[in-house]
């Protein structure tokens, strides 16, 4: 019974195989996931001091926030979620830069607001 509830599921060879060990399409798989891992270790402090110096730490909060915001509004009314979302982070996107550009005093103050 469990030979043949594995076997139609495409897993009894599975079972000849040592814990941890990959198929070919796994190892390529991995070699990918750890090369992307770490290009955004190498780039994500670059992007995060540049961020810093421009006193906009929080802006990547606010758009995380209005990018969910916006994937349940484009869902809403009907459209893909994905394409709502980025309209949403767009249009937030440049709503704090104008805000930034017109209060120059109070410039961490339009993260806040949107």
């Amino acid at each position: 019974m469990v030979h043949d509830s594995l076997e139609q599921v495409g897993m009894w060879e599975l079972r000849k195989r040592r814990i941890g060990e990959l198929s070919g399409r796994q190892k390529q798989f991995m070699q990918r996931a750890f090369l992307a891992g770490a290009l955004i270790g190498i780039i994500a402090p670059v992007i995060g001091v540049y961020l810093m110096l421009r006193r906009q730490v929080l802006m990547a909060d606010t758009l995380s926030h209005v990018l969910l915001a916006g994937v349940a509004g484009g869902t809403l009314l009907g459209i893909n979620g994905s394409i709502g979302g980025f309209i949403a982070a767009v249009v937030a996107a440049l709503l704090v830069e104008w805000l930034r550009n017109a209060y120059l005093t109070y410039a961490e103050v339009s993260v806040s607001l949107s």
